[in-house]
This record gives C-alpha cells, sequence and structure tokens, in this order.
C-alpha cells in the first residue's frame, strides 16, 4: 500500500501567480508608505527643516524611530525582490525546483514560502554555510 506521503502533491500554479502577484502590489504600496515615513522623519533630524530639539533624548528618539523604518523599507524590498524572482521562474517554468540540486520543493515548503528556491535540505545545508 503507498503510502500517502509518498505521492506527488499538484502545485496549482494559477493559485501560486495570483498570490504572489497580491504580495509584490501590497509590498509595493508598502515600501511606497515607508519610504515616505523615511522621508518625512529624515525632516525631523534637518535643524534647517525644524527638526532637532533641545532634548538629547528626542532626538535619539527620532534617529531610532527613522533607522527602523528604514529597516522596515528595506526588508520589504528585498522580500519584493524575492517575490519578483519567484514569479520569473513561474514564467521560464523553473518555479518549484530547487536552484541547487534540482529536485522538487515540496507543495509545503512552497505554499509557507512561495518565493521559496531551495528545497528544504539545501535551504538547512545553506544556514550552515554549507552551501
Amino acid at each position: 500500500m503507498a503510502n500517502v506521503q509518498d505521492e506527488p502533491v499538484s502545485i496549482d500554479m494559477g493559485k501560486i501567480k495570483e498570490r504572489l502577484l497580491a504580495m509584490q502590489a501590497q509590498l509595493e504600496h508598502d515600501i511606497a508608505v515607508k519610504e515616505a515615513q523615511v522621508s518625512e522623519n529624515g525632516d525631523m533630524l534637518v535643524q534647517e527643516r525644524g527638526g532637532v530639539s533641545n532634548h538629547m533624548a528626542d532626538d535619539a528618539n527620532d534617529v531610532f524611530e527613522q533607522e527602523k523604518e528604514l529597516t522596515l523599507q528595506l526588508s520589504a524590498e528585498h522580500e519584493l525582490s524575492e517575490v519578483r524572482t519567484a514569479l520569473a521562474r513561474l514564467e521560464d517554468g523553473t518555479y518549484g525546483i530547487c536552484a541547487n540540486c534540482g529536485k522538487p520543493i515540496s507543495p509545503a515548503r512552497l505554499e509557507a514560502r512561495p518565493w521559496a528556491t531551495l528545497c528544504i535540505e539545501c535551504r538547512q545545508l545553506e544556514d550552515r554555510g554549507r552551501l
């Protein structure tokens, strides 16, 4: 009797593409919002634009907030790059195939991380610095 885990699970590429396109649109929106926030918070740090207070703690808080927003923006830009790569892999027929070993990426992994380019085994090797 065949084990259910051994049976191949099909991936609905149409649903994956819809999900990736929705993620792309959301990330593009999030990045635009973060860019505006970083720009606005940057004005608080320029004395000629009315920023920079007389209190060092307020200045430090403003710098922290700007750095936090910039970090979130950079993270979203990185994720957007991964989503765009996944969309390109869908178009060229390599989506769902490990970029390292060439084996199929499990549907469960693609469900959790639709932009994954490595199977779980290769990802673990990469995390350990062996790839």
